[in-house]
C-alpha cells in the first residue's frame, strides 16, 4: 500500500478521505493546521508560509491529495484578496513539493468557477469564470498542477458529510428538522444545487489517484436538487420539522448547477452512489450517536 499525503486532513473532505484510504491499508499522513487536530499520523505544518521546502519535513511519499483551501464562509473567512493570496501559496507549497517529488498529486477545485447562469451542462472544456477572489485561486491553482503530467484535479459542487460546516444550507435544513424547527425557503425555492457525498468524493479519489490518467474531471452527482425538495427530503428523513416560505427575491433561482460526470465514468469508471436521501439517512444515524 502507498504512503499518501493528505493536506486539509482536519477539513470535510480530508478528514473522510484519510479515514476511507486508511480503511483501505494506505499510510496516511495528514497535514494540518491546528495542533489539537494531530492524531493518526497527522502533522502539524504552516502550508501559508511562502516558499515552503517540504521536502525537508516530508520523507517517502508516494501521493498527495491536496484538499486545503481557504474557504470562504461569512464568520471567518471572507472571500477577499487576502485569502486568494493564502490559497495561492497553498497551493504553490503542494505543486512545487509534488514537482521536486515526481509523484502523482489530486487537486481538489470547484464547480463553481463555471457559467452557473447558463442553462447548458458544463463538462471539463466548458468555459470558466472568475466571480469570486476564491473562484480565481482555484483556476491558477488549476493552471498550476496541470503542469505536473501526473495530476488529477476534481472538479467538486457542494459537498456534504458528518463534518460539514455549519453555515452550508444542507446541515442549516437538516439541522433545523432534527430539531423540529421550521425551515425557511426563499422565493419559490426553485434555486438548486448538486450535492456530493465525501465518500463518494474519497471514492473517486482512490480510483484515480494511481490511475495514469491524469486530467480534469467533474466529480458530482450529476443530480441537482431543489431547495424545496432538498427541505422535504430533511422533513422525511427525520420525521420533524415544518417548511415555511418567505417571498423574498433569491438571486441564485436562475443558476443552473448541471453538470457532466460522463468523462469520470468512462475513463475511470466512477460514479456516484450515495443518493441524497440515504446521505441525509447518514447524517441523521451519526446525530442521534453523537446525542446517545
Amino acid at each position: 500500500m502507498a504512503k499518501i499525503l493528505v493536506t486539509g486532513a482536519g477539513g470535510l473532505l480530508g478528514a473522510d478521505v484519510s479515514t476511507y484510504l486508511r480503511s483501505k491499508g494506505h499510510n496516511i499522513i495528514g497535514v494540518v493546521r491546528q495542533k489539537d487536530q494531530v492524531k493518526q499520523n497527522n502533522i502539524c505544518i504552516d502550508l501559508s508560509e511562502p516558499k515552503l521546502e517540504l521536502t525537508k519535513k516530508l520523507h517517502g511519499i508516494e501521493g498527495v491529495i491536496h484538499t486545503a483551501a481557504v474557504v470562504p464562509n461569512k464568520v471567518s473567512n471572507p472571500n477577499n484578496e487576502q485569502n486568494k493570496i493564502h490559497t495561492q501559496t497553498l497551493d504553490q507549497n503542494i505543486a512545487s513539493f509534488c514537482i521536486q517529488e515526481d509523484i502523482p498529486v489530486v487537486y481538489i477545485s470547484s464547480c463553481g468557477m463555471y457559467d452557473l447562469t447558463s442553462p447548458l451542462v458544463k463538462s471539463e472544456t466548458s468555459p470558466l469564470v472568475e466571480v469570486t477572489p476564491y473562484h480565481s485561486a482555484k483556476i491558477s491553482g488549476e493552471l498550476l498542477f496541470s503542469r505536473n503530467k501526473k495530476a488529477i484535479i476534481a472538479r467538486i459542487p457542494s459537498p456534504y458529510g458528518p463534518n460539514m460546516s455549519a453555515e452550508t444550507v444542507l446541515n442549516i435544513f437538516f439541522r433545523k428538522a432534527v430539531n423540529n424547527d421550521e425551515i425557511t425557503i426563499w422565493g419559490s425555492g426553485k434555486r438548486e444545487q448538486d450535492f456530493i457525498h465525501v465518500r463518494d468524493i474519497s471514492k473517486f479519489i482512490e480510483r484515480a489517484i494511481f490511475s495514469n490518467e491524469p486530467g480534469i474531471y467533474n466529480v458530482c452527482s450529476g443530480k441537482p436538487i431543489s431547495m424545496i425538495e432538498l427541505a422535504q427530503e430533511c422533513v422525511k428523513v427525520c420525521g420533524a420539522g415544518k417548511i415555511i416560505t418567505n417571498d423574498a427575491d433569491c438571486q441564485e433561482e436562475n443558476y443552473y448547477p448541471y453538470f457532466s460526470t460522463e468523462k469520470a465514468k468512462n475513463i475511470l469508471s466512477w460514479s456516484h452512489e450515495i443518493a441524497i436521501t440515504q446521505g441525509i439517512e447518514s447524517l441523521l444515524k451519526t446525530w442521534k450517536n453523537d446525542h446517545d
